[in-house]
């Protein structure tokens, strides 16, 4: 998944899990060094690009993909917080250091086994906020929509096989050209809200969304986005 601008979803619950998994061991085993190795560990594949890449490729391609951006910041927050439990730890503050792991664990481990990542779900919560908040937001440049509007777009990312048919589907379903926006080479996206690959928006020739829809994308919803222009 190229430029490390998705993960396959299975990915980041793989990546939750181990750090979740570690975090209980090291719990059990009142074992210090091992929060710090799962901190690094942890905070490395939120910072390094294309960190999840190797992972990605085993698991294999999926119908659907995850923008890597809100699950890194949630990976790197993850690693800080293990690395403040580690610190008070060290510090003597044994109890305060080991709630702070616990918590780090429950929240990994929720999101590995049920696929709700609390962070990512605060940065979509942000996200909505900061348009709410700004009013009516442009996207035209999160996007790379150029020309006169309204716009019919379908975010799409190298890997996701369902994005081909969604393309196809949504075309059918409008007069106007259907714009095709690569989140591989317009990683920005995500900040219009995109949370799950394919995506498909209506956005208005101020740059507002009319609507908006992704993940699997039926057929009622892929007419929502095609109507609302």
């Amino acid at each position: 998944m190229r430029g490390g601008a998705t993960e396959h979803p299975l990915t980041q619950r793989f990546l939750h899990g181990v750090t979740g998994l570690m975090a209980v061991e090291a719990m059990a085993l009142q074992q210090r060094p091992v929060v710090v190795v799962a901190a690094v560990m942890a905070f490395a594949s939120g910072v390094l690009p294309g960190a999840a890449a190797p992972i990605d490729r085993l698991i294999g391609r999926p119908d659907v993909v995850k923008p890597a951006e809100p699950s890194r910041i949630t990976r790197a927050v993850v690693g800080l917080s293990l690395g403040l439990g580690a610190t008070l730890l060290y510090a003597g503050q044994s109890i305060a250091g080991w709630i702070v792991v616990a918590i780090v664990a429950a929240a990994a481990l929720l999101a590995a086994l049920s696929g709700f990542c609390v962070g990512c779900a605060t940065y979509g919560w942000v996200l909505r906020r900061m348009r709410s908040r700004g009013g009516r937001r442009d996207v035209r440049a999160d996007l790379g929509l150029d020309g006169d509007g309204p716009w019919v777009v379908l975010v799409t990312a190298p890997g996701c096989d369902r994005c081909e048919p969604v393309a196809r589907a949504l075309q059918s379903m409008t007069d106007r050209e259907v714009t095709v926006v690569d989140l591989a080479r317009r990683p920005r996206a995500v900040r219009a809200g995109v949370l799950t690959i394919p995506a498909a928006l209506a956005v208005a020739d101020d740059g507002t969304l009319l609507a908006a829809h992704s993940g699997w994308l039926e057929a009622d919803e892929l007419r929502e986005v095609a109507d609302a222009v």
